[in-house]
Order: C-alpha cells, then structure tokens, then sequence
C-alpha cells in the first residue's frame, strides 16, 4: 500500500514529459492487491536452496517489508536474521523479490498508458551480462519479452531475470495535433 504510491510518483515524474501523453491516472482500483496476491502466488516458484514453506515465509516478510515502505537493506537484515542466510545472498533475494515487484508495476502502468513495446535500456557498466547488453536499445513488445538467458531459453521483461538491473523504457504512440494558425 506505501510502495504503490511511491512507484506511481515515479511512473508520473518518467512520462510527464512526453509531449502528447495524457496524465497517468491515479492507480486503478485493485493494483495493489494485485501485486499482494502476486506475491503470494509465485510461491511456486522457490528459491534456491529454499523449502516451499521456507520461501512462503520469505515472501510474507518481503510483502510486509513493502507495505511497511521500508528498503530493501532492512529487508536483507530480516532474511540473514531469519533465515541464517549469509549476508551477501540475503541482500541478493531482497534485491530480486523486490526488482520482480517494481518490474510488474511498471508493466502494468506503461501499459494501462498504452504502451505496448519498450526499449531495453541496461545499467551500462561492467557488471551487465553479454545477454543483456545484447539487447539494450533494442525494442521489445510487452506481450513478448526476449531471451533473457539462451541456454534455458528463458524470457523476462527487465528487472525479471536474476540479478537484472535492466530497466524498460515505454515507447508511446502519441499522434500530435496541430493547432490550426
């Protein structure tokens, strides 16, 4: 309830300045509650090394974490403390559970705007895998995300894929009007 807000501003403050882009409208009844039971019903989906009722638990801390508005370095002290995960890989499973939410919101509101394709845009620094920065600049529609990872195949839109610091950036097709002189 506290993140949704905040990734809204955020999702105001990037498309303002598209000419021709009506206003985001407030969050739509129910996204919030959406992503709640998006992050309950991806338990299926276990960590490694992580029971299904052990990442059940970690999910519940990760959704109180976010509904708290707290960052996500409070929320890797929780999981080492918790969970007797090593510091490292607890600030590595708040990072991606929390990356995996921001990323859906922002899906959801580009495309609620209209969007349906986005350009990948990575972190552009070292750290980028060759697979990623294979496809920044690249356009993607929101309907088909690329290959994340060749070997398995996987595809993930931006933020999706483990340790992805990608971002999408929404392509709009705004038709300009012309003021008749």
């Amino acid at each position: 309830d506290k993140i949704v807000p905040d990734l809204q501003e955020q999702l105001v403050r990037s498309v303002s300045s598209v000419e021709g882009l009506p206003a985001p409208s407030q969050v739509p009844p129910g996204l919030p509650e959406q992503f709640r039971e998006a992050l309950s019903v991806d338990a299926s989906r276990t960590i490694k090394n992580f029971s299904l009722e052990a990442t059940q638990q970690l999910r519940a801390r990760v959704r109180a974490n976010l509904i708290g508005g707290a960052r996500t370095d409070r929320l890797a002290k929780i999981i080492e403390t918790d969970f007797g995960v090593a510091k490292r890989r607890a600030r590595f499973i708040a990072d991606q559970e929390t990356s995996l939410l921001v990323s859906k919101f922002r899906e959801e509101r580009y495309t609620d705007l209209g969007s349906t394709e986005y350009v990948w845009d990575t972190s552009h620094d070292e750290k980028v895998r060759d697979s990623h920065r294979e496809l920044d600049g690249r356009t993607f529609s929101w309907d088909s995300p690329p290959i994340t990872d060749p070997p398995s195949g996987a595809r993930n839109h931006p933020g999706e894929s483990w340790n992805c610091r990608c971002v999408a950036r929404p392509k709009f097709n705004v038709v300009r009007v012309m003021a008749a002189a």
